[in-house]
């Protein structure tokens, strides 16, 4: 499990877990695993996937064991924490946000989002 602490300097509200955090504010999101969602108006879905303890394959450098997906835009970080990982969200006046590892490490990485199969005659 793991925290994700936030403060929203965007001109818009982020709403996560039902709660509408309006501009200048900040939240703590408590302890969490799972999936979830953090939505930026005007801007679209932030997305927390809780990998466990799957590991992204061609990501050697991290090596501890609990992992998080953060998908914001067409941008993908992977962090990864031991017990309980924290990171700290910024977002500035324009929407863009800064993640900071607390407890953890994390890495900007590139994700194909969408490929093309081969097709299999039936």
């Amino acid at each position: 499990m793991y925290t994700i602490n936030v403060k929203n300097n965007y001109c818009g509200s982020i709403t996560y877990d039902g709660t509408n955090y309006p501009s200048n504010s900040s939240f703590s999101t408590g302890a969490i695993g799972g999936f979830k969602i953090m939505d930026v108006q005007g801007i679209g879905p932030f997305t927390i996937i809780d990998l466990g303890e799957t590991k992204l394959e061609g990501y050697p450098s991290l090596k501890e064991t609990w992992g998080v997906l953060f998908r914001f835009q067409t941008v993908e970080i992977y962090a990864r924490y031991e017990g309980g990982g924290a990171f700290d969200f910024v977002f500035d006046q324009y929407g863009d946000v800064e993640v900071t590892p607390t407890n953890g490490n994390a890495i900007p990485i590139k994700l194909p989002g969408m490929t093309i199969g081969t097709a299999t005659p039936l």
